[in-house]
């Protein structure tokens, strides 16, 4: 057993020295969470600040934006932006500065500013706003932009300015609003880091200049690129490369862990240093701790070892004696006093149940190995018996497995027939399924019949009164003819006047002589074209009388036409389009029987497929009973074989019960009968 305390001593080194490295890995992994929730808490507040003064200014520039109109005077929020600068603790300063190409006004460039005591309005109208770097890089952006950090040359103070673009109505960039926001609160919230005893925080622009957590002359003056006393030099290349950084600097008198983490927003890197000894210090603590822990441990252990082995040792004497008593057949010996709960204490136990068990078995097998004997002479009787069942056993299955082979070509048969019956169905249902399409086909032909004659009938009916309303016009019309005779006749009568003043006119040139000699020529001449106008006259009134009877003529056929219409056409249309209706009604009814006729096939065909899968299971039962009754006989033939076996096992047992009252009676059990 002392072999195992070095061991144990070594062990427990590895362990400490384990547990020391961990303990180091985790206090420095702490320390570094710490570090970085410090720079989480210390930025957030930071963001804090520079959001007030960010809020007022979108809130102006919107404000502004959605109010104003080109060449309107912006000097109407005046009041407003002066309660801004005065109440606000963080802003210098708000300058409106608008976009010449955008805005038209005599006053452009202007801000308000707070004095220590009001707030004084100063126009720069004068300023060309377009070299200014902020105010070009908002208007391509069209975003807010933050300045570098800078010392004001006027006030003095260390301030950055916050530009946000404005825009009109019809999101149209047309100026800016720039916020001075006062550094001294971010400043402040720097300053006032502690961490343990020489932890601090420094704020440093992008570029690395100090902007807080050193004097007030290294202000935007010094770099972290020649800085000696904290050894930032060495790492500032790392630190301003990276968003977050931790590491050593090694500075003139002491070396820092350097924490440090970029603003999203601002132009700024927040540092955390703390003295490395610092840190140390926590962690050769806790190394001395454990040291001395690990040392008192490794005695104690020691000495727990000592004892217990000796316990142990003198424990496994008593039961190594009484295990070469139990091998030797000496089960009379009292059972061994068991202390504590330990393993020795379950090995003695576990030794005291096996001698009481193996005491109680031997004489349980003394006892029963003539019951052994008698239960075998009962077990020879009942093989007997057996094989005498198992033979009528045989017989009726044999019996069985005949009646379930001609049950299995019975049902074949049976099964033929349903299988010609579902034929006959599906077929059936085949010809109702046919039929119901061709129902489909004649309701869409009876259907298409309907529309169409409808459609005919409507044009026929449409047609004869057309008909009969042109032939009432033409029949108006022809009364022209009427009025064209009486002209006619007018213009003979006034032929024959014209005629009759010829003759008187000729007459007269005949008495005149020779004075009357053109005058006559003129009378003749007039005369003849009386004579050629009453023919004129005489032939239209011929073809008048001809149109009339051509009119007439034509009146009483188109009256005929109509009446043929009215009187035959337009009942033979209506009654095919009722017999249209008809002929689709017939269909439809065609269609339902189908459908009736082929559901009973569906029904049928289902009701056959069951009665084939009953059959089919009947069948497969059958045969299966079969082949089940023939496996049976196998199995009761084996079973018979076995039956045989257990009873020359039987025999084979009485001598195995004399054998065990032998091997019994050579063992010292401390019983009366033995």
């Amino acid at each position: 057993m002392t072999g195992i305390i070095p061991v144990v001593v070594l062990a427990l080194v590895c362990v400490s020295f384990a547990f020391i490295f961990n303990a180091n890995m985790q206090f420095e992994t702490l320390t570094k969470d710490k570090m970085n929730a410090e720079l989480r808490s210390t930025k957030l507040k930071i963001t804090d600040v520079m959001h007030a003064s960010e809020y007022t200014t979108e809130a102006i520039a919107t404000a502004i934006g959605k109010n104003v109109k080109d060449g309107d005077d912006l000097k109407e929020y005046q009041d407003a932006i002066n309660k801004y600068v005065h109440d606000s603790e963080y802003i210098v300063a708000i300058g409106l500065f608008m976009d010449p190409e955008k805005w038209h006004a005599d006053l452009t460039n202007f801000y308000w500013t707070e004095t220590s005591s009001s707030v004084d309005f100063v126009d720069v109208s004068s300023m060309n706003i377009t070299e200014k770097d902020w105010f070009q890089t908002v208007k391509s952006t069209g975003t807010h932009y933050y300045t570098e950090t800078y010392v004001d040359s006027t006030m003095g103070i260390l301030m950055t300015s916050y530009v946000a673009p404005i825009f009109n109505q019809n999101d149209e960039f047309i100026g800016v609003v720039n916020t001075d926001i006062d550094m001294s609160a971010v400043q402040s919230i720097v300053d006032n880091v502690s961490i343990g005893k020489t932890g601090h925080a420094k704020l440093i622009t992008k570029d690395g200049l100090f902007v807080s957590g050193v004097d007030s002359d290294k202000v935007l003056q010094a770099n972290i690129s020649k800085d000696k006393e904290y050894g930032l030099k060495d790492v500032s290349k790392k630190l301003l490369d990276a968003n977050e950084f931790s590491g050593t600097a090694k500075g003139e008198k002491k070396t820092y862990n350097v924490y440090t983490s970029k603003f999203d927003s601002y132009d700024w890197i927040l540092t955390i240093l703390i003295d490395q000894s610092e840190v140390r210090e926590a962690i050769s603590e806790i190394t001395i701790m454990s040291v001395v822990i690990g040392v008192i441990a490794i005695v104690v252990i020691i000495l727990v070892i000592w004892l217990i082995a000796r316990g142990i040792t003198k424990q496994l004497g008593m039961v190594q004696n009484r295990s070469k008593a139990m091998a030797e057949g000496d089960f009379s010996m009292d059972a061994l006093k068991v202390k504590g709960k330990d393993e020795i204490a379950s090995v003695t136990s576990a030794l005291n149940e096996m001698l009481e068990a193996n005491r109680s078995e031997m004489t349980e097998i003394s006892k029963n190995s003539s019951v052994v004997s008698d239960n075998c002479d009962t077990l020879r009787n009942a093989v007997n018996e057996l094989e005498e069942s198992f033979e009528q056993i045989n017989k009726a299955i044999y019996g069985i497995s005949n009646a379930m082979i001609d049950n299995s070509a019975t049902t074949e048969e049976l099964t033929a027939s349903v299988v010609e019956v579902k034929d006959v169905v599906v077929d059936l249902a085949g010809k109702a399924t046919e039929s119901e399409d061709m129902s489909k086909e004649i309701m869409d032909r009876a259907t298409q019949i309907n529309k169409d004659s409808s459609k005919n009938f409507e044009v026929a009916m449409k047609l004869t009164e057309e008909y009969e309303q042109k032939l009432a016009e033409s029949i108006d019309n022809s009364k022209v003819v009427g009025d064209i005779e009486i002209m006619a006749d007018a213009i003979n009568e006034i032929a024959d006047q014209i005629n009759l003043l010829s003759l008187n006119a000729s007459i007269e040139a005949a008495r005149a002589g020779e004075a009357g000699r053109g005058f006559a020529v003129v009378a003749g001449e007039i005369g003849n074209l009386a004579a050629q106008t009453s023919q004129t006259v005489a032939n239209i009134q011929s073809t008048i009388v001809k149109v009339h009877d051509a009119v007439d003529q034509l009146v009483g056929n188109s009256s005929s036409l109509i009446k043929f219409l009215n009187d035959n056409v337009a009942p033979d249309y209506k009654s095919f389009v009722e017999m249209s209706v008809q002929y689709q009604n017939d269909a439809e009814n065609i269609k339902d029987i189908s459908v009736y006729v082929n559901n009973i096939a569906e029904n049928l065909r289902s009701s056959m497929e069951d009665v084939n899968t009953a059959i089919q299971n009947i069948a497969d039962a059958s045969q299966t009973a079969a082949t089940d009754s023939s496996v049976i006989m196998d199995q009761v033939d084996a079973v018979t074989s076995h039956v045989e076996n257990v009873g020359q096992i039987s025999s084979e047992q009485q001598d195995v019960a004399k054998v065990l009252d032998d091997v019994v009676s050579r063992y010292k059990l401390n019983r009366d009968e033995f």
